[in-house]
């Protein structure tokens, strides 16, 4: 599966890339994405329900960091969709 992205003014119209897919090395679905400093941090389900972990400066050239080792925890804690990102001061 392959990563497309679109821009919107007013998140009712959009507008796809035409240099679309914009990654396509991977399966990659179920993305969330946010920003630390100046760099886009991508967490992604791959093939076989594993997490892996992409980084990007301008949100159109994704860098693959490999696969995330969450192991599964009581109730099924690995389906919990966020993240959590330390600020330190």
């Amino acid at each position: 599966m392959s990563l497309g992205y679109a821009t919107s003014p007013d998140g009712l119209i959009w507008t796809r890339y035409a240099g679309n897919p914009i990654y396509d090395s991977l399966h990659t679905e179920d993305m969330m994405i946010i920003k630390v400093d100046d760099t886009y941090q991508m967490f992604a389900e791959g093939k076989g329900d594993i997490a892996h972990r992409l980084v990007s400066t301008n949100r159109i050239h994704w860098q693959d960091l490999g696969s995330l080792d969450i192991r599964f925890g009581k109730w099924r804690s690995y389906q919990c969709g966020s993240i959590w990102h330390a600020i330190s001061n």
